[in-house]
């Protein structure tokens, strides 16, 4: 209901979405709405995938960027490595653009590798369309079986010290995935976000790092925890880093923890 009265405000591309036919164009959608009206969806289908790509996305690439803070303020090395990447590929101060975030693999590979630590989703539900016999067990049709992402992450058969921090690992995995971790799932059922996902993570750090060190929490602080729900996330009381302006770095003048 409340989709249906902002309608309005989409302009000319909700109104294709809501049975209209769409303007002829020799050019590609510009936009997702766009994208979606030249699909020729309904409206309701058009709002159902906008609810999907965005709102499922909101907690998951939360907490993925919580868990990736947490783990480059813990390693200075791979924070400092991501930070002259960065230098690198966007001088001056440049954001990232389309052009220059392909080349922040390393930063890519940080994302990566704190959705293999602690993986969003940690287990996936798939329904069993029809008898399988996988080992000695049979499972039959219409069975409810997980896909244990999170034990796979951490098989030292597929990953070398599965339980160390290691971004350069993810410089051959193709999507950041291999046949034992599938951090956005695989085949028809896989995240339809997984590219918005992964732009929003990188421009989220790529513009902390180039603003703050990064630095582990205070002796104070609150013992790491996670909390399993739908999603992996951190416990009630977050996770603890440290931000100190670049500026001051240099200075040596004292860090403000957030």
């Amino acid at each position: 209901e409340a989709s249906a009265a902002a309608a309005p405000t989409a302009g000319g591309a909700a109104a294709q979405l809501d049975g209209g036919s769409p303007a002829p164009s020799e050019l590609p959608p510009r936009t997702f709405l766009e994208a979606l009206a030249a699909a020729r969806l309904s409206y309701a289908e058009a709002v159902d995938e906008i609810i999907t790509l965005l709102l499922a996305g909101h907690e998951t690439t939360a907490n993925t960027l919580s868990w990736a803070l947490h783990l480059l303020a813990a390693h200075p090395a791979e924070q400092a490595a991501a930070r002259a990447e960065l230098e690198a590929a966007c001088p001056n101060g440049e954001p990232p653009n389309v052009d220059s975030l392909p080349k922040l693999t390393h930063l890519r590979g940080c994302v990566y590798e704190a959705l293999r630590l602690f993986p969003t989703v940690p287990n996936v539900p798939r329904l069993c369309a029809r008898d399988a016999i996988i080992g000695d067990v049979l499972v039959p049709a219409g069975t409810i079986c997980f896909h244990a992402v999170a034990a796979g992450a951490r098989d030292g058969s597929e990953f070398a010290e599965p339980d160390a921090f290691r971004p350069a690992r993810h410089a051959h995995l193709p999507d950041g995935g291999s046949a034992a971790w599938l951090p956005f799932g695989a085949g028809p059922r896989k995240c339809i976000g997984y590219r918005l996902a992964e732009l929003e993570a990188v421009t989220f750090l790529a513009a902390l790092l180039r603003r703050f060190e990064l630095l582990p929490p205070s002796a104070a602080a609150p013992l790491l925890g996670e909390h399993t729900d739908a999603t992996l996330g951190p416990k009630l009381t977050g996770l603890h880093v440290r931000l100190k302006p670049r500026a001051l770095v240099e200075g040596g003048l004292a860090s403000r923890e957030s």
